[in-house]
């Protein structure tokens, strides 16, 4: 199979994705063009070769530069994506991974193992780690943009841009993760939501419905 044959997503120049999931487990493998994938795991530059490990319902955006790009979206196994955990490479020689990828999608997982250790996020300003870490424990907005020394609006501006999302929405998408993680773990519906620091059972249902589509109950069995 040759690389014209293997689909790939084209973007155009300048073309933006809001912060948005899939359902399914996949691997991103950049053929032309340059952009930048924000989450909550931070904000990373893709070139040609980078591949992208996303695990279901990972939430993340995208920015495209001026050249635009094409993508190929690779399926993965879900417990296969859930073991390595969201993950960026950049692959040498990513071409011969082309031939193989839409019939041996495993490939994707031996590619990434041989390719070492993965690659860190660029570096947010030195404030920022802190005023997340004060988001995720649940502080307001203003007393964490307060205690890291800007104004809530800098705070928001900068996060969004580094992150993808507004620090309330990356507080509830932490949340989001550690439930989606324990009940893969095994944990019960109601102790999930305590794990994960949700108010009580309902609350979670209620966020991870809107979230991914699924009950607890079904993310739980699968």
């Amino acid at each position: 199979m040759s690389e014209r044959q293997v689909p790939a997503e084209t973007f155009a120049s300048g073309a933006s994705l809001a912060a948005h999931r899939h359902r399914e487990a996949y691997a991103a493998l950049v053929v032309e063009g340059v952009y930048e994938e924000t989450s909550l795991d931070g904000c990373f530059r893709c070139v040609p070769g980078t591949l992208v490990v996303h695990p279901a319902f990972h939430c993340h955006a995208d920015r495209f530069g001026a050249e635009g790009g094409r993508v190929v979206n690779i399926p993965l196994p879900r417990g296969a994506a859930d073991r390595l955990g969201y993950r960026v490479t950049d692959i040498a020689g990513y071409d011969g991974l082309l031939t193989e990828l839409r019939s041996r999608p495993d490939r994707v997982v031996e590619a990434v193992t041989a390719s070492g250790a993965a690659r860190a996020p660029a570096a947010p300003p030195a404030w920022v780690g802190g005023f997340l870490a004060d988001i995720m424990d649940g502080q307001p907005a203003a007393r964490a943009a307060s205690r890291a020394g800007v104004t809530t609006e800098h705070a928001g501006r900068i996060v969004r841009h580094w992150y993808g999302d507004t620090p309330i929405k990356l507080r509830r998408e932490g949340r989001i993760r550690a439930a989606l993680g324990a009940l893969r773990e095994g944990a019960g519906i109601a102790e999930a939501a305590v794990l994960a620091g949700f108010s009580d059972q309902p609350h979670l249902t209620r966020v991870l419905r809107q979230a991914t589509g699924l009950t607890p109950r079904s993310l739980r069995a699968g």
